[in-house]
């Protein structure tokens, strides 16, 4: 906010901080990539009949998870509402949150139906919300949003206000239609795909696989800026996020403190800047009712986990094994 350099160590390259597409490669592929090269066994095992499921049968599995879609679907909403979110961090924290409400019998991070449904209605719904600051305001909420952005622009269009004043409800109409008609031409699509895809990810062995995955995180990177800074960060962070991987901490986490922590800094200075001018510092925090209800909401989701854990509910069991899976759903093996 006032323009001081800190926080950099005397590095031109952290001036800008650590860019957020670098730093999600970083931390889930790379330490990805040093386990495949640590272990000598197959990345995936190859099954002589692949397991497929009726897509009657899916939709029933779907609708049978209402909360959890319903639930990721507006997490998605929201966060793509937010400028430079996107969907990777809506499906972190829709996965976070369908995690933290499962039940004892639900195995997350081993092909758990309700995490798959978590983070692509979030994914998905991130596309709708981030039209919403895309046409409303002119800033792009996600990443695709900016090339729409500007390939209205390139056409004459003018996003914001003036939009909906000069008659462009029309264009508004016309992508929400697309974004429908696309929605119903990816079914096939991802039908055909997932049914031939497997089997080809499979059979490519290790050592052609991790090379081309290292090439691409390492152009993908590089392409965003221009920059080989971001691909030192990149690679550093994915070395940090593999240590501490070790040591039981996730990436996730990092990668929403990354995300979301200048965004949370930003409004947190703001509004100490301008209570402080009006000489009413408690109440820009706490003097209104919006404010005291996502502070109420922050501090029932932080003290949620604790007391599922204390309760007596928890604690009764019939034997030492089922106390252990009943003692919280949030509790780490």
């Amino acid at each position: 906010m006032s323009a001081d350099i800190r926080l950099t160590f005397g590095s031109q390259t952290m001036i800008g901080g650590f860019g957020v597409v670098g730093a999600l490669i970083g931390l889930y592929c790379i330490p990805m990539l040093i386990d495949l090269v640590a272990v000598p066994e197959r990345h995936l095992k190859i099954a002589d009949e692949i397991d497929t499921m009726p897509i009657g049968r899916a939709a029933r599995l779907v609708l049978g998870s209402k909360v959890n879609l319903l639930r990721s679907s507006v997490i998605g909403t929201l966060v793509g509402i937010l400028p430079g979110a996107g969907g990777s961090v809506a499906g972190l924290v829709a996965y976070s949150e369908a995690k933290r409400n499962a039940g004892p019998e639900q195995r997350f991070g081993q092909g758990e139906p309700d995490g798959i449904i978590a983070t692509e209605s979030a994914n998905n719904a991130t596309v709708g919300g981030g039209f919403i600051p895309t046409l409303v305001l002119g800033i792009p909420g996600t990443p695709p949003d900016a090339v729409i952005l500007g390939a209205l622009l390139v056409q004459g269009v003018r996003t914001g206000p003036a939009l909906f004043e000069s008659g462009g409800g029309s264009i508004a109409y016309t992508f929400i239609y697309g974004l429908l008609i696309a929605t119903v031409l990816m079914l096939p699509v991802g039908l055909l795909i997932g049914r031939y895809a497997y089997r080809s990810i499979v059979t490519i062995v290790k050592a052609m696989l991790v090379p081309g995955v290292a090439f691409m995180t390492v152009i993908g990177t590089f392409a965003i800026h221009n920059s080989v800074s971001d691909v030192t960060l990149m690679i550093l962070l994915g070395v940090f996020g593999w240590v501490v991987g070790r040591f039981g901490f996730s990436a996730s986490p990092i990668v929403l403190g990354l995300i979301l922590g200048p965004i949370a800094e930003q409004g947190f200075v703001q509004g100490w800047i301008i209570g402080s001018a009006i000489e009413d510092l408690p109440g820009m925090f706490f003097g209104r009712p919006l404010s005291l209800a996502i502070i109420a909401f922050t501090l029932m989701l932080l003290c949620w986990p604790m007391s599922a854990r204390c309760s007596p509910a928890a604690w009764r069991c019939r034997s030492p094994a089922s106390c252990r899976r009943r003692r919280s759903p949030f509790s780490v093996p």
